[in-house]
């Protein structure tokens, strides 16, 4: 999983590689063919692109909250 110019409150967006990784996920810096989600914000730059050509799950802020909320701990 990938965060893209996020605009997350400072405690969430600190955390929440954290707490991708506690729910089973990985974050990266890249998006490669291995990529399953890319997170982006108002401003995602060229990764968007790159995400929809190899057909990623793209959720927005709120999504990811969300889904890391409901993750089993």
């Amino acid at each position: 999983m990938i965060f893209e110019e996020l605009e997350l409150n400072p405690r969430v967006q600190e955390g929440s590689g954290g707490l991708v990784e506690a729910a089973g996920g990985a974050v990266t810096n890249s998006v490669s063919k291995k990529t399953t989600h890319l997170v982006v914000g108002a401003n995602p730059g060229s990764k968007l692109t790159i995400a929809r050509a190899f057909g990623l799950v793209i959720p927005d802020e709120a999504a990811l909250l969300q889904h890391l909320e409901s993750a089993p701990t």
